[in-house]
């Protein structure tokens, strides 16, 4: 052990202090927070105590809780090879008994699709309520359709009817499903660092699904 003259052990104890400080300032920090979260559904991935359908309802849970987003829901690939919505947060029952119905193909995630988009990375893809192909069509689902067609007022502000998809994909590249946000608490579009959480929630999902599989 390192012997401590009086000046090093009032620098230890500051050492340890601010640690102590900054950790619990961090708490209340946004990224931080994000991180916390993430650790958490880390931790549920590896619970095998928890079968899918509860482990998605509670990564669910905690992205309402961690972010700024007032609905969400996690889509998967089923045996089918068609894409549905399994879990949500935030979703009126009425329209989440209709949601549920919706039936995807692989194709409807690409830039190609007709629900228009613009990929703003590998992963994610945000669309716009102008871009929906029939948004008459689409009322049913949407969780407020009674402001459907409200006017965007600036490039930050999330209408009805704007959604970001975040998609989950294997090792292989696969597509096993996808994290959809279709509501924010501010009524603002998120911000990059809220994506790349996104993202990272959505590797952590698809580790989950692969080591069930094997």
């Amino acid at each position: 052990m390192i012997d401590k003259d009086q000046d090093t052990r009032q620098i230890y104890e500051k050492i340890k202090l601010k640690m102590k400080y900054d950790y619990m300032r961090a708490q209340t920090d946004r990224v931080h927070k994000g991180l916390d979260s993430l650790q958490a559904a880390f931790a549920l991935s590896q619970r095998t105590d928890l079968d899918q359908m509860g482990f998605l309802q509670q990564v669910v849970n905690i992205l309402g809780k961690s972010f700024k987003i007032k609905a969400v829901t996690i889509g998967l690939r089923g045996v089918d090879g068609n894409y549905r919505y399994l879990v949500m947060s935030g979703i009126r029952d009425e329209t989440w008994n209709f949601v549920m119905t919706i039936v995807y193909t692989e194709a409807d995630f690409g830039e190609s699709s007709i629900y228009k988009g613009s990929m703003i990375s590998k992963l994610s893809k945000m669309c716009l309520a102008e871009d929906l192909p029939s948004p008459e069509r689409e009322k049913e689902g949407f969780n407020r359709p009674f402001i459907v067609g409200i006017k965007r007022r600036s490039p930050e502000d999330w209408i009805e009817g704007d959604y970001l998809d975040v998609q989950i994909r294997g090792t292989r590249g696969n597509l096993l499903g996808w994290i959809e946000i279709i509501g924010t608490n501010d009524g603002k579009i998120p911000d990059v660092t809220t994506v790349k959480f996104l993202e990272t929630f959505a590797e952590i999902i698809a580790g989950r699904i692969e080591s069930r599989r094997t």
